[in-house]
């Protein structure tokens, strides 16, 4: 399987690949200390967690556990994740950052031997790991309150590479021209998967600078399409990563210099179409709930107008 049927493959959701979970009847389980009877428990940490729980993200805490699983969840409202919870102790998390998806688990357990402290653990399932690193990072800035090790320097907004809300701005975001005209040449070659994702992922990074937008269109503009439409028509990723380009012209003025997309009706209609079917093969996938939207809003845009 290549890079991106593994990445097609891969849900958090049982839809598409379910998640093998140990049988609750072979956890240790605590009764959580706001709990009445056993019928809340927090699971105990299992003992080869000490010796491979180093490689996850983690923090102490001292506070009760529904105050910590309470913080966690509102820590995650201004990212627009995704959260199903599991068990009650864990958190699924799905998340489209930049058109990425990112996959990842919160999960509390109590210290074997210690009746007051507790471990919030952070394990990667899916996607980037510096994104998810970067979105830990920020999580934990927003849950000082129950964090035994607070990271008090730490931002607890996303950088703006990472925040599709914003443009990017200056000139440590832009390209030259023959590194536009180099890209296009690229994207629409014959390459192996990886390298494919790799150069798709930077296009779609470059095209939130506007300077970069039209350089894109001015070094090769039937090109450029030419590579949106075949991305929208390959695989899940690659046709998220389309859509995202599109999106970033349709936020343009319909007034800004050289920023007409087609050439003609008839590829406006074709890429149209190819948004369509996009939207029909996006409804059932776990990002659902992030590309519909992002559909839309690109389909009411002037560049369709």
């Amino acid at each position: 399987m290549d890079r991106l049927e593994e990445l097609d493959a891969f849900s958090l959701y049982s839809t598409k690949q379910p998640m093998e979970l140990s049988p609750c009847s072979k956890q240790k389980v605590a009764a959580s200390p706001l709990s009445p009877s056993a019928a809340v428990e927090v699971p105990v940490k299992e003992g080869w967690d000490f010796f491979f729980g180093s490689a996850f993200p983690s923090f102490p805490s001292f506070c009760e556990p529904e105050n910590i699983m309470m913080t966690l969840q509102n820590a995650l409202q201004p990212f627009e994740c995704s959260v199903r919870v599991e068990n009650q102790w864990t958190l699924r998390v799905s998340w489209l950052c930049v058109a990425e998806e990112i996959s990842f688990s919160i999960s509390l357990s109590k210290e074997q031997g210690d009746a007051g402290k507790y471990e919030v653990a952070f394990r990667r399932e899916f996607g980037d790991e510096m994104i998810f690193h970067q979105l830990v990072e920020c999580i934990r800035a927003r849950c000082s309150e129950v964090d035994a090790e607070p990271l008090f320097f730490t931002e607890s907004t996303l950088e703006p590479w990472l925040d599709a809300q914003q443009e990017l701005k200056g000139r440590r975001y832009a390209i030259r021209d023959t590194e536009a005209a180099q890209l296009i040449k690229e994207i629409n070659a014959e390459l192996d998967a990886e390298t494919l994702y790799e150069v798709a992922k930077m296009v779609k990074n470059h095209c939130r600078h506007h300077g970069n937008r039209r350089l894109f269109l001015e070094a090769d503009r039937s090109g450029f399409v030419q590579a949106i439409k075949w991305m929208l028509a390959d695989s899940e990723v690659l046709a998220r990563f389309a859509a995202f380009i599109l999106l970033q012209y349709a936020k343009e003025s319909s007034d800004a210099e050289n920023t007409e997309l087609f050439s003609s009706a008839f590829e406006r209609n074709s890429v149209e179409l190819l948004l369509s079917e996009l939207e029909c093969r996006e409804s059932d996938s776990a990002c659902s709930q992030f590309t519909i939207p992002m559909l839309a809003e690109i389909q009411q845009s002037w560049i369709f107008a």
